[in-house]
């Protein structure tokens, strides 16, 4: 951010001198959308009302030595640099895009100007000037089309007031709605897109993947709620391009044998619950959702990230995890993993004691576990091998993307 000579004032309006307490917080949500302020709600310079999509956001907040908020005075611009998002490639980015600022009072975006790509020493960024300091977008409004579809619960009844969102994969944006009493809803998304769609309601959840065209899509199926004990959600960032979700626990009452939830096996069936990892996402960020609507029997569930192909190292990446139990929501990042950083990342356990009763259970080490991470015998078709091969990643990495 650039700024000119007696740039800020006070609340009251006069120039203020002396200390600044700056603070310029980059905004990038490619992997969680959920970060941007306000949603994705937006309003055009001529007023059209739409959903945006994002290349990009940064805050900016001044303070004075004693802590007054500072703003541009009349007259005065600032320049400001927007880094282009990690899910954006500058190649096929527009050369131009509007700003959008976000309007805390109404909470919504508005356009207010407009911001040129700019790539410098391999860096690419958005510059544009601003009149008043807020966070600032750079995003396009677009025009939307229609989910359709309908919220159940697990005897078919149907479900009033559940939230639905949408979460674009192949682009940057999010939308909300609630179902009506008999369920149903319409949901806005962008076109020609893949969007992830997520329904909620008291504690009960269920996502689904679809590919949308250029006209309103109904979905084929209900969305069916289902109580899961434990959500967990994984995000990740450009590089490395595909981390994989793996998800163990006991397989039967003694613990002997452990199932393996993970691309190959998505959904297990254990003592009549079944475990589902809803999207396996091989071209970066996810999200990968794993729910457990509940813990078939006691013993310790254990959830590991596993970096299966792409640059760059799972520690460097903006990887995170969302744990949500209980009502409470933990998030774990592998900044914070303690020892010498592999491709196996142990997030957190799940200690199911015998009244079943869940402790969750933070692990945050990195582990060298080699091709295997499993603890007790897991059967060849729970992990997707043939008995006998000596390396059981090796035949995943060979099989995975032609089985797709």
């Amino acid at each position: 951010m650039e700024l000119g000579a007696n740039a800020f004032v006070l609340p009251d309006g006069t120039v203020y001198s002396g200390d600044v307490d700056a603070e310029i917080t980059i905004v990038d949500p490619t992997s969680d959308p959920s970060v941007m302020p306000g949603g994705y709600e937006a309003v055009g310079a001529d007023g059209t009302e739409g959903l945006m999509e994002s290349w990009g956001a940064i805050t900016a907040n001044f303070e004075s030595e004693s802590g007054e908020n500072l703003q541009l005075g009349q007259g005065q611009i600032a320049t400001i640099r927007i880094p282009l998002a990690q899910g954006r490639a500058a190649a096929t980015s527009p050369a131009t895009i509007p700003l959008f600022y976000y309007d805390d009072q109404e909470g919504v975006w508005r356009e207010e100007g407009a911001a040129t790509l700019v790539t410098e020493n391999g860096i690419s960024f958005y510059q544009g000037t601003v009149e008043h300091f807020t966070t600032w977008n750079a995003d396009y409004l677009y025009e939307s089309v229609d989910v359709i579809g309908r919220v159940v619960d697990e005897s078919g009844d149907p479900v009033a007031d559940a939230l639905v969102t949408s979460q674009g994969q192949d682009y940057i944006g999010s939308s909300s709605v609630r179902t009506a009493n008999d369920g149903t809803f319409h949901l806005p998304v962008r076109p020609n897109s893949d969007v992830l769609i997520a329904a909620s309601r008291n504690g009960l959840s269920n996502t689904t993947s679809i590919s949308v065209g250029d006209t309103d899509f109904e979905l084929g199926n209900d969305i069916v709620l289902s109580e899961a004990a434990v959500s967990i959600t994984l995000t990740w960032g450009e590089n490395p391009e595909d981390l994989d979700t793996h998800f163990f626990g006991p397989e039967n009452e003694n613990g002997s044998s452990e199932f393996e939830v993970y691309y190959g096996n998505q959904s297990v069936s254990v003592n009549g619950t079944l475990i589902n990892l809803d999207v396996d996402d091989t071209t970066s960020f996810g999200p990968e959702v794993t729910t457990v609507p509940r813990f078939p029997y006691p013993g310790t569930y254990r959830y590991l990230v596993y970096l299966f192909s792409g640059s760059g190292t799972i520690e460097d990446s903006p990887a995170r995890v969302e744990v949500s139990i209980g009502g409470e929501t933990s998030v774990f990042s592998p900044t914070q993993a303690q020892g010498t950083a592999t491709d196996w990342w142990a997030v957190v356990n799940f200690v199911v004691d015998s009244e079943f009763n869940v402790t969750l259970q933070p692990v945050q080490e990195w582990r060298d576990f080699g091709a295997n991470p499993a603890q007790a015998t897991v059967s060849p078709s729970a992990l997707g091998v043939m008995e006998g091969n000596e390396n059981p990643a090796k035949a995943q990495v060979e099989r995975k993307y032609y089985a797709r």
